[in-house]
């Protein structure tokens, strides 16, 4: 392995989302968190409002994450010597991953805080890289695995109030927000969390593709009541606007999860929340997702217009409401699914069975390591945050026509 010479404090790019979502070096103590802040029902310009759609999806991401079950790991260690005087790491990317950062985020925290590194790179496909991925049960790239005995307390992180956390500790205050970071004696698993808070693409190893040169498959994992699903609806929206082409082919699927929902009916002691999960999943297959939507949030978020990203009502709705957190009844989801003009028989035939399409829906995001919503999957094999839905599709198929004119399709086009 060659020694990573120390990092200058500039090294790490600067954060571009909400300050809700900031890496450990911007709390006053790791072991806090701040609780997120309700929006303005004010109309500032409307430059603001794309900005607040980007802020929205992160700020609220904690609090719609789905359980993840605990992972029996069979471990090994990338360094055992406590006398290093660099951080041991072992970094798995793939080449395969045209979407991906080469640099995982976690590996931007050390350089900005100049803590010394001895770094081993490996591609998911060496012979290497696959048995540590297999070893380690993990699925997902990029990851960082660290040497835990070469940790040192001398290995600090600084945060913007200059205070100084001690590095390990700065890792297990993401883990309680993050069920994929593992430790272990020797080793912890960090997976991409984006700890520099850049939305990140990251690729699925163990999933085949699900795409081709002429077309694109996009999930969409979402929930109802989730604050930033609602205001992510408006980047979906817009994303459909651009591609919406015979020539590019993407077909993008709903599968809906209890998040904030669950939530909600245990606070309020009723399953009017999963309620209306399964009208959502039901008014999909009867093909008039789109209307119910456009109903359903119009009442919720007490709006007149279109559901996108430059309507100031529609991007504070789920911060301020009149229904805020509080579900639709049955009979007022049925008022919905009538000015939508769902197709009832269809609906019906659906709705006897929603539990089981629920739990197929769950079945996928954890084959897809989908650990919170809204988040995207585009061809079956990239986990995509929807701030980057546009690029990664472009990325992956630079010849659809929205990706060609990055100016009619606010640059969507793939960086050169």
């Amino acid at each position: 392995m060659e020694k990573d010479e120390q990092p200058e404090n500039d090294g790490a790019k600067k954060p571009v989302l909400a300050e809700e979502k900031k890496p450990a070096n911007a709390e006053k103590k790791p072991a806090e968190k701040k609780p997120a802040e309700k929006g303005s029902t004010s109309k500032p310009p409307a430059y603001f409002w794309v900005l607040l759609v980007v802020a929205l999806i992160v700020a609220f991401a904690l609090i719609s994450r789905l359980s993840a079950p605990e992972q029996q790991l069979k471990l090994k260690d990338p360094g055992t010597d406590n006398t290093s005087q660099y951080l041991r790491i072992i970094l798995i990317t793939s080449s395969e991953c045209r979407a991906c950062d080469k640099e995982h985020s976690f590996m931007a925290l050390l350089k900005k805080n100049n803590i010394p590194t001895e770094l081993k790179s490996l591609d998911s496909n060496s012979e290497e890289g696959r048995q540590i991925l297999k070893d380690f049960r993990i699925t997902e790239v990029p990851v960082v695995l660290v040497g835990r005995p070469t940790i040192s307390d001398k290995f600090l992180v600084k945060t913007n109030q200059g205070s100084l956390a001690k590095l390990e500790d700065v890792i297990k205050f993401y883990q309680k927000s993050n069920p994929g970071i593992v430790f272990t004696d020797n080793t912890i698993v960090i997976p991409e969390i984006s700890f520099d808070s850049v939305p990140r693409t990251t690729f699925l190893t163990e999933r085949p593709s699900c795409g081709s040169e002429k077309q694109s498959q996009v999930f969409v994992f979402t929930d109802p009541y989730c604050p930033t699903c609602i205001v992510g609806e408006a980047l979906l929206n817009k994303f459909r606007s651009d591609f919406n082409s015979e020539n590019s082919n993407v077909s993008v699927d709903y599968y809906f999860l209890p998040t904030v929902s669950s939530e909600l009916d245990a606070k309020n002691n009723s399953s009017d929340g999963t309620l209306a999960v399964k009208y959502m999943q039901c008014a999909q297959t009867a093909e008039s997702l789109g209307e119910f939507m456009k109903s359903f949030y119009t009442s919720y978020c007490g709006f007149i217009g279109k559901i996108e990203d430059n309507n100031p009502d529609y991007l504070t709705c789920g911060l301020a409401n009149s229904h805020w957190m509080q579900p639709f009844t049955q009979t007022e989801l049925d008022k919905r699914l009538d000015e939508a003009k769902v197709n009832r028989d269809v609906f019906n035939q659906c709705i006897s069975k929603t539990d089981a399409d629920i739990e197929s829906n769950r079945a996928l995001a954890v084959a897809d390591n989908v650990d919170f919503t809204p988040l995207t999957v585009v061809d079956c094999r990239y986990k995509t945050p929807l701030e980057n839905l546009s690029s990664t599709v472009c990325e992956l198929h630079p010849n659809f026509p929205a990706c060609k004119n990055p100016a009619d399709s606010n640059s969507t086009a793939p960086a050169q």
